[in-house]
């Protein structure tokens, strides 16, 4: 991930974005099928971003669309996905395609644009909730699942009872939820108002 998000470690520890390139995707799921496997997990630490640093740069919607076509994979799931990642092409086909699961874990953190702010989030609450709608309009049976974050510092009980409310009004499957922790070297560990 290139994101810097204030309170993680990750683009410090493991360098710019890297993605497999397409070819290689394919060239696993092949072997993977010709080994009896029938559903694939696509991970990453930003799904969404795929391609964008290959020599040729993709995108994940490019690659699914060759992904799906892959004889003996049945079924692709997509994993921890940006919000600023989905578009309207990919939600499109997606809900089109008979192979790719009609779940999405779209990582939200914080239910207030304060903290989100902080945070470093390149979205707000209203722009979040306006995508998981588009998503519940095109796929209405999708499972959802988020990130949350808790203890930020600078979090207030009035910004916490803020991200419950948006949690109790999204339908939301599933939740992970982390309680905030200092990792040195981020920005967030010279935040004023660190919660205990």
């Amino acid at each position: 991930c290139d994101d810097f998000c204030a309170f993680c470690i990750i683009p410090h520890l493991r360098g710019p974005s890297v993605s497999r390139p397409t070819a290689a995707i394919l060239e696993h799921a092949r072997a993977l099928a010709a080994a009896g496997y029938k559903e694939i997990d696509l991970t990453g630490v930003h799904t969404g971003a795929y391609g964008m640093d290959l020599a040729t740069p993709t995108t994940l919607l490019a690659m699914l669309e060759q992904l799906v076509r892959v004889d003996g994979i049945e079924r692709i799931r997509l994993n921890s996905i940006e919000p600023a990642t989905v578009s309207e092409e990919l939600l499109d086909f997606i809900a089109a395609s008979p192979k790719i699961c009609q779940h999405l874990h779209i990582c939200l953190q914080s239910g207030d644009d304060d903290i989100l702010r902080l945070m470093r989030r390149h979205y707000d609450v209203a722009s979040y909730e306006r995508l998981i709608t588009n998503v519940m309009r095109r796929m209405p049976e999708c499972g959802l699942g988020s990130d949350m974050l808790v203890g930020f510092p600078g979090e207030t009980e009035a910004h916490f009872e803020r991200t419950l409310r948006v949690v109790e009004r999204l339908p939301l499957s599933y939740l992970h939820v982390f309680s905030y922790s200092a990792r040195p070297g981020t920005p967030a560990t010279k935040y004023p108002g660190q919660v205990h």
